[in-house]
């Protein structure tokens, strides 16, 4: 390819530990002064392929060439000093510094182990005018916003200097507003001469923001695409092997059986002591699937925890089936028939210790501390056997410690585990995050299949989702709602007006 910022080739990872080979001889090119997306299902090697890109993976075959030279990178640092950096979907800031702080942590500018910070302040300054990223150095982070804090981000590779530039999942947990305006920034990062390598699993931004586009499967490229050429069925059925899922249809059933009732619930924060949820009222119904959104930091994340007992609720009540459920703990209210997906996997929802086999019977573990309770473990293998098949869940043995799975792969799991039960309430945050085209689909026809009969609350920052599965739509803002409304010719646009305050025209005394 002329003009190859960046070539790699046959570049092939196998980990020992688990015994998979997550990269098998990938040869790409990378034009400078493109944007080249990199997609693919759940453990196709996007990921492990950048991090090796970037410095963090070592890799055991092939050759990596920047501008001409071959690199043996090993470290992030040593990557950095070629031009290379990687932004990470889950960004890697100190909420209690600054933003200058942040960005110059640990290469701090200045003379004799000084730190020089108003020399650091005037390059933050300097860098975010040329790319219109508009960031006060001084500001603490903890009080930016979610796309605040991804410029940030960016800003930590443009201040060393970076010519490549990989962007792993950047618009996860961004509003309609806050994607075009990264787009915005993106397309002014390539006009200046910068390459990007955006990684993401929706098709609709890749049409949008790409100039090339290369799909990974299991290891292996398996289509090279121009975005003249776009077609994005041919590629969903390239990345996954199955065709887009049908349009989904919201109707809601004419008699309602009231599931869960939540009344003006109030819900501190324990650091600040200040509600972060304020007089939240819902009502839920068997056959309805409710979607709520919001910026990231708006009281949701808090709201759901409180649901399932896992933060104080000040003020309010919750009522399952007319029975008053109001600070239960988990377990408790488990065994009434709740289930609960949280959006941390890693911290909350699994252990990463544990086994395959230990997350998905996590909860008859606790049953079997009782008398006379013995678990038939061969049963539980051969369930846990087909659970692992139905989910297609990418795991070569029950006993493998799940830390050695890559993050999609450990949210099916949870996802199996919760749904297996059958609940009569599930409550489920970020359900599709990290997860792949063909695994997303999946997810939301389980969703939608358990919401037939059952009550299904979905918490995502992703507005496709909650436009493609949402019965409802609520919005929070600063800990209330300020929009609920049937999901009835409702658009993005509209949506991200009320995530993001602009608008305030929904009456606070309506009943939900």
């Amino acid at each position: 390819m002329e003009g190859a910022l960046l070539t790699v080739k046959n570049i092939s990872k196998f980990y020992k530990s688990t015994g998979v080979l997550a990269l098998d001889k990938v040869t790409l090119k990378v034009k400078k002064g493109t944007i080249h997306a990199v997609i693919g299902e759940n453990a196709a090697g996007k990921t492990t392929l950048m991090k090796i890109i970037a410095g963090l993976e070592r890799k055991d075959e092939g050759e990596i060439i920047f501008k001409g030279k071959k690199l043996q990178l090993k470290s992030s640092l040593d990557a950095y000093r070629h031009g290379i950096g990687m932004m990470h979907q889950h960004f890697m800031l100190i909420e209690d510094l600054t933003v200058v702080d942040n960005i110059f942590l640990g290469t701090e500018p200045g003379k004799l182990g000084i730190y020089d910070r108003r020399k650091a302040e005037k390059i933050v300054r300097e860098i975010s005018s040329r790319y219109n990223l508009d960031i006060k150095p001084l500001s603490s982070v903890s009080q930016l916003s979610v796309g605040e804090k991804q410029k940030v981000e960016l800003l930590k590779l443009l201040v060393r200097n970076a010519e490549l530039l990989i962007l792993d999942e950047p618009t996860a947990v961004l509003t309609e507003q806050e994607v075009e305006s990264l787009f915005k920034i993106m397309r002014e990062l390539k006009t200046s001469g910068k390459t990007i390598i955006f990684v993401t699993h929706k098709l609709n931004e890749v049409k949008e923001i790409a100039d090339k586009i290369t799909v990974l499967n299991r290891g292996r490229i398996v289509g090279k695409f121009d975005n003249k050429e776009f077609n994005e069925k041919e590629i969903s059925i390239v990345m996954s092997g199955t065709t887009s899922s049908k349009e989904t249809k919201h109707e809601l059933k004419s008699e309602k059986n009231l599931i869960l009732s939540i009344k003006g619930l109030c819900v501190k924060n324990p650091g600040t002591g200040s509600n972060v949820v304020k007089n939240v009222s819902i009502e839920g119904y068997a056959g309805e699937l409710i979607g709520l959104t919001g910026v990231s930091g708006n009281g949701q994340e808090e709201f759901v925890n409180a649901l399932f007992g896992m933060a104080e609720i000040t003020s309010g009540k919750v009522l399952f089936k007319g029975k008053n459920i109001t600070g239960l703990s988990p377990r408790k209210l488990r065994e009434l028939g709740i289930a609960y997906i949280p959006s941390d996997r890693t911290r909350v929802g699994s252990c990463l210790q544990c086994s395959v086999l230990e997350n998905l019977i996590a909860h008859k573990l606790r049953n079997s501390e009782e008398p006379g309770f013995l678990l038939n473990y061969h049963e539980l293998r051969e369930w846990a056997k087909e659970v692992i098949k139905t989910y297609s869940i990418n795991v070569t043995e029950l006993e493998l410690p799940i830390k050695y799975l890559s993050g999609g792969n450990i949210q099916k799991i949870i996802i199996a585990r919760e749904l297996e039960l059958n609940p009569d309430v599930l409550i489920v945050s970020e359900p599709t995050r990290g997860l792949d085209t063909a695994a997303s689909q999946y997810v939301h026809s389980k969703l939608l299949k358990l919401k037939n009969e059952k009550f299904v609350l979905v918490v995502s920052s992703d507005l496709d989702e909650i436009l493609k599965i949402s019965d409802r739509i609520i919005v929070m803002y600063k800990g209330k709602i300020v929009f609920n409304k049937p999901n009835t010719n409702l658009t993005k646009q509209l949506i991200g007006e009320y995530m993001l305050g602009l608008r305030n025209d929904f009456p606070e005394d309506d009943t939900f």
